[in-house]
């Protein structure tokens, strides 16, 4: 969890996090104010956009001294990172770029254009404003599809835009820039991006699509997740579910509690008593799992034998869990 009022340096490690984990990002141009969604590759905390080859980015990348370049990236929990600076052209072809930057907990699918190639262009961060959500403020949802698909003349991973048109799409919700915090550019350069928490969206929806019957076995690993002290609701849903009475001996109610929260969960890979298991949430720690049953939800959290250190270790202490193994 990020601070709410993060240091310096705390806010470039946020600002490269948001970077790292994106996929799409709104890209202005200086003069005729030209905009459009585009497909991102971070590298290294310089953005690479997949754009088409005879776009407007591409000629801008050509001309040398252009600056002025703004790039909006929206982020999983709500952020705004505007960076600016000069685009350039990236030697070699999307594809190519696309392969050497792909890594641990990213895939990048470049696809086959009929009638325009795509090209890399990258921009030289020189200005670097990252924007944090109030409370009042909830942040987009970042959709399924992480393929980058063609718009217009360019290739896009943001909304599709209304009429066809590159940046006619309707903007995310996301915090006004007015409000943004600078980040020095020096600790930005030296930061290291936050990969678990970057990738943690793409890996949970591996999880959930690619892994459904091994999630079932791993919720035997679960506790139930204990309700808060300010909320007198159970960590659980259902349409009957009742506030709680007051805890005359907290610890006999403690036991009791996980008396009945292991009668009534079950054996999580019986079908007929568990409808299924889902991953919500993904930390260094462990991961949050609901399981399902037929008369409600519980919220059971598995923590891992070591903290994951880079999107690789998560295999790693998935088969620990479920085989006892390394």
């Amino acid at each position: 969890m990020f601070a709410e009022e993060p240091d310096d340096a705390m806010l470039a490690v946020r600002a490269r996090t948001v970077l790292a984990g994106a996929r799409h990002a709104l890209l202005t141009l200086p003069g005729a104010r030209v905009q459009g969604w585009t497909g991102l590759i971070d590298d290294g905390g310089e953005p690479v956009l997949l754009v088409g080859a005879g776009s407007p980015p591409t000629h801008a990348a050509a001309m040398v001294g252009t600056r002025g370049c703004r790039l909006d990236v929206p982020g999983t929990a709500g952020e705004r990172l505007v960076l600016t600076g000069r685009l350039r052209t990236v030697p070699g072809s999307a594809l190519q770029v696309a392969r050497r930057l792909a890594g641990p907990g990213l895939t990048v699918e470049v696809p086959e254009c009929a009638d325009a190639e795509l090209a890399a262009v990258a921009l030289s961060v020189e200005g670097v404003l990252l924007c944090l959500p109030s409370t009042a403020e909830p942040g987009p949802r970042r959709g399924r599809s992480r393929r980058v698909r063609r718009l217009g003349n360019a290739a896009a991973a943001g909304p599709e835009p209304a009429d066809g048109e590159l940046g006619r799409a309707g903007e995310p919700r996301w915090p006004s820039a007015a409000g943004g915090r600078r980040v020095d550019l020096a600790a930005y350069a030296l930061a290291e991006p936050d990969l678990i928490a970057a990738y943690a969206p793409d890996l949970i929806e591996h999880l959930n699509v690619a892994h459904a019957g091994q999630l079932r076995q791993l919720a035997r690993h679960g506790v139930p997740v204990e309700p808060s002290s300010t909320e007198p609701a159970q960590a659980r849903v259902s349409g009957s579910a009742q506030p709680a009475g007051p805890d005359l001996d907290p610890l006999a109610s403690r036991a009791n509690t996980d008396e009945r929260a292991a009668t009534r969960l079950g054996d999580p890979t019986d079908p007929t008593l568990v409808v299924g298991v889902a991953v919500g949430e993904l930390d260094r720690l462990g991961l949050t799992l609901w399981q399902v049953g037929t008369d409600g939800a519980d919220e059971l959290r598995v923590t891992f034998t070591n903290p994951l250190t880079e999107p690789r270790s998560l295999g790693l202490e998935l088969r620990r869990l479920l085989h006892g193994t390394a």
